[in-house]
């Protein structure tokens, strides 16, 4: 029958085990598997001296070969031999023969013609010669195999058993009968069918009948064969091989061991082209080690300058730049052009600024790129603050596998933030690219030899070890292997019967298939199907051990087998467990290499984070976290709930992360801080591992911030787009920064709307009305953020325009300021005085003078009412401070 997997024949489970299964996979070698039975060759014991030694010795082969391998070859040896001689041999003193037919051959099965098994009788030659020999061999194999997700599966036909006499037998089949002549064919089936007379028939007809008569099971001699005893003995016992295979165990345990033999070679034959595959690849990677560690650096650096152009651009909108293309100069899909520039390719990293802009940049640069108050030009770093410059460099430094010092990092990134295309002071390479040197992992070519072929040769290594791990020791063999001077292992040989005990006839089972690889349709037809069991090397690992420690276990019990309880059970049992233990730690390190490549912190995707999130998401929309899943899912730029536990708020407040910075705590221990915008506080920085505090992720994440292109809306955080209307409606107050501003908008300064105050409180000096910044309704500013910070200060602020145009300046308008006035205004960005920077909402706000009447218990003085007088002061200034009034 057909087999699968590597364990073909196994359906037979009577005849082999998992043992010998595993004991023919792990023989390294690959010369064939084998038992002869030959005269003695010891030191005046040989032929030429001693023609008719009483005994004979037995060799098997390879190493490796497992104890029942050997006596299951050498039984079937034996049967081959004694069939053969007509006698059998006692295996004790004084070694007496007997006739075979009162012995082994009564057990042959009824459908074996006793005649066509005579012993053997005329044998050519004289005893002193060369003895003669049978040799018991699987010859062909026909198997099918294909790789299915990187799983080789091996499929084995029924093993072509076949005895012969040192050399193979003559297949009788189309093409041979083609071959003879009509006598030959005629004589062939006169004895086939037991009859002189045969009617006229053709010579095509005459190989159809044979060919018919052979397919049908017949046994066909070819008169050739039939003066050469030998000859004609290994036909007949050939033919009826199948029928005592089925009756006689020790010859049929053969094809399932054939079987498995082959499936030893196949996957040592994959073992081998595994390595020479590994060896060549190696050898060029040797070749071009430093090519391919430069390569790596070459990727590693794109990386990372995408990384830095990306946090160059959040910084950017963080300060309320919104509009990263001012110039409209990257009209291409994705904010870049047809010529591969884009803003944050030019305008972000230094080295592409010669490519896109050429030697020295010039007017163009500074269109496309937006203004110097970008580049957070001045002296003092304009908008560029130490807290700002911190937390990207802690940024950067938690995704470097480098780790870099925080006083090397921090002011590469502030000189990189401080001019981003620029160049080092040295002129030898870019402020981006000393960034980039600090962040990005070390790689030489050494190093990254060692890690390659490691990486190549570990396929190579795990199959041998898999291998190697069945694979018995030699104490384990039934025959000790001969060394030089050792000693032979004898066995009593029977005589041929018609030689009066003086020559004998030596067998040799040896088992080297021959493997047919067979196509589809062939393996269709000959029916080979999977088996109904399929066997990994794992597998077949794991159940040897498991019978082993049975054996070893009812052993150390005294062999008695208690019901529910026998110690053999239990070790079972243990052994499960611990293979178990051992195969969940093995995927985990699976697991752990493929992500190794892969950076860290990735938040979950695909089904499984859809799953988690079905699980654990409320009702609410928001998802809660526990504590130590914090670090892995939360970073910088994520919007958050948190609350406390036991409070009573159910809501909790929402923030925006910042940062994720490192404190020091305990000598030696490093405490993860979350730097998190409070609206209308200052930053605050919590331990989010603190289990009183609950922190939940919305369970459909927002989408980053976009850029802002010319006549186009900043997107609130549902992803509706916001239209001219409704743009300045009070809900839009509502919105985080930087979301919240316009661009591209600004109010005109001559309808009134200017608000003019007292600048110079807030420490305002330049870029004044008329140089007068004690009443003026704009200012120099360094960006967005700033302008929104001081408009948030002055109570009757309402919008809030920063033009980036050089000088940056920043315009305040107040009440009177319509929102159907506004224009558009390229280069302009506006927002309502709520819409504000974090961390600008901290300072105290000037009260009105309605507020001051009203004070804190939201009455006026009972005093008020008898001073008439004032309710035409408040009824035009009351919405002013006594600062605005003053001026």
């Amino acid at each position: 029958g057909g087999g699968g997997g590597a364990g073909a024949g196994l359906p037979a489970l009577a005849l082999i085990g998992v043992d010998d299964l595993a004991g023919i996979l792990g023989i390294a070698d690959s010369t064939p598997l084998h038992l002869s039975l030959d005269p003695p060759v010891e030191k005046g014991a040989g032929a030429a001296r001693y023609p008719h030694h009483t005994f004979q010795r037995a060799v098997s082969g390879p190493a490796g070969t497992s104890r029942k391998s050997e006596v299951a070859l050498l039984h079937a040896a034996l049967a081959v031999q004694q069939v053969a001689a007509g006698t059998e041999a006692a295996q004790r003193a004084p070694f007496p023969l007997r006739r075979c037919a009162e012995g082994l051959c009564r057990g042959l099965p009824p459908g074996v013609a006793r005649e066509h098994l005579q012993p053997l009788g005329g044998l050519r030659g004289e005893s002193w010669e060369t003895p003669p020999r049978l040799v018991l061999e699987c010859a062909r194999l026909p198997y099918w195999q294909r790789m299915d997700g990187g799983v080789l599966e091996v499929r084995f036909g029924t093993p072509a058993l076949e005895v012969h006499p040192g050399k193979p037998l003559r297949v009788l089949n189309l093409e041979e009968f083609r071959t003879w002549p009509v006598a030959k064919l005629r004589k062939a089936l006169q004895r086939l069918r037991a009859t002189q007379e045969l009617p006229a028939l053709e010579k095509h007809e005459l190989v159809e009948t044979l060919v018919k008569a052979v397919q049908d099971g017949a046994l066909l001699e070819d008169e050739e064969e039939l003066g050469d005893p030998l000859v004609r003995f290994s036909r007949r016992l050939t033919h009826h091989l199948g029928n005592v295979s089925e009756h006689w165990p020790h010859v049929g345990r053969l094809s399932p061991l054939c079987a498995a033999r082959a499936a030893g070679l196949v996957l040592r034959m994959q073992l081998e082209q595994l390595t020479e595959t590994a060896t060549e690849q190696r050898d060029g990677l040797r070749a071009n080690a430093e090519a391919h560690a430069e390569g790596m650096r070459h990727d590693q650096a794109e990386g990372w300058r995408g990384v830095l152009a990306e946090v160059h651009g959040r910084v950017l909108q963080e300060l309320g730049f919104v509009d990263l293309n001012p110039g409209q100069c990257f009209s291409g899909e994705g904010g870049g052009s047809r010529e591969g520039r884009s803003f944050a390719r030019c305008c972000s990293i230094g080295d592409y600024a010669d490519a896109c802009w050429g030697s020295g940049g010039g007017v163009d640069q500074l269109r496309c790129c937006g203004s110097a108050s970008r580049r957070f030009g001045g002296g003092d770093g304009g908008g560029l603050s130490a807290q700002l410059v911190a937390s990207v460099a802690a940024q950067l430094g938690s995704a470097s596998p480098r780790r870099p010092r925080p006083e090397d990092l921090i002011p590469a990134v502030q000189a990189w933030l401080h001019d981003p295309t620029g160049r080092s002071p040295d002129g030898r390479g870019t402020l981006s690219g000393a960034v980039v040197s600090l962040l990005a992992e070390e790689v030489r070519g050494d190093e990254f030899l060692r890690q390659a072929e490691e990486q190549i040769q570990r396929p190579v290594e795990r199959l041998r070890g898999d291998l190697d791990a069945l694979a018995l020791p030699e104490a384990a063999r039934f025959l000790p292997p001969e060394e030089a001077g050792g000693r032979e292992s004898w066995l009593p040989v029977p005589t041929l019967s018609a030689s009066a005990g003086r020559r004998a006839v030596y067998a040799t089972v040896a088992l080297a298939p021959q493997l047919q690889q067979l196509s589809d349709e062939e393996v269709a037809a000959q029916g080979i199907r999977p088996s109904e069991e399929e066997w990994s090397l794992d597998a077949i690992a794991n159940e040897r051990l498991r019978r082993a420690s049975a054996a070893a276990g009812t052993a150390a019990g005294g062999g008695v087998e208690m019901l529910g309880g026998g110690r053999g059970e239990a070790a079972e049992a243990q052994l499960e467990e611990a293979i178990e233990l051992l195969e969940r730690l093995d995927m985990r390190v699976q697991e752990l290499e493929r992500s190794s490549s892969q950076r860290p912190g990735r938040h979950r995707s695909g089904s499984e984070a859809s799953e988690v999130e079905e699980e654990r998401c409320a009702a609410d929309g928001w998802r809660e976290l526990e504590a130590d899943e914090v670090r892995a899912n939360i970073s910088s730029g994520d919007r958050i709930r948190l609350r406390l536990r036991d409070s009573d708020d159910v809501n909790g407040l929402e923030v925006v992360v910042r940062a994720v910075v490192t404190a020091t705590g305990e000598p030696g221990e490093l405490i993860p801080l979350w730097e998190v915008a409070v609206p209308g506080e200052p930053s605050q920085y919590l331990d989010f591992s603190d289990r009183s505090l609950a922190v939940a992720l919305p369970c459909m994440p927002l989408p980053p911030p976009a850029t802002v292109a010319e006549g186009s809306r900043a997107l609130p955080s549902d992803g509706v787009e916001i239209t001219d209307e409704e743009a300045l409606d009070e809900d839009r107050e509502g919105l985080p920064w930087p979301v919240c501003i316009e661009a591209n908008v600004a109010w005109p300064s001559f309808d009134g709307s200017g608000l003019f105050v007292n600048l110079q409180a807030f420490g305002i000096k330049d870029g004044c009305f008329q140089g007068d910044c004690s009443h003026s309704d704009h200012f120099a500013c360094a960006s967005p953020a700033d302008c929104s910070k001081v408009c948030v200060r002055i109570a009757a602020c309402r919008w809030w325009t920063f033009y980036e145009a050089s000088p940056s300046t920043c315009w305040l308008r107040g009440r009177s300021a319509d929102p159907e006035s506004r224009q558009e205004s390229p280069g302009a960005v506006s927002g309502a005085a709520a819409c504000v920077a974090p961390g600008g909402g901290g300072a105290p706000r000037e009260p009105t003078l309605f507020e001051l009447v009203i004070g804190e218990t939201g009455t006026p003085h009972p005093g008020f009412w008898e001073e008439w007088d004032l309710i035409e002061v408040l009824e035009e200034f009351g919405h002013m401070t006594v600062s605005e009034v003053r001026l």
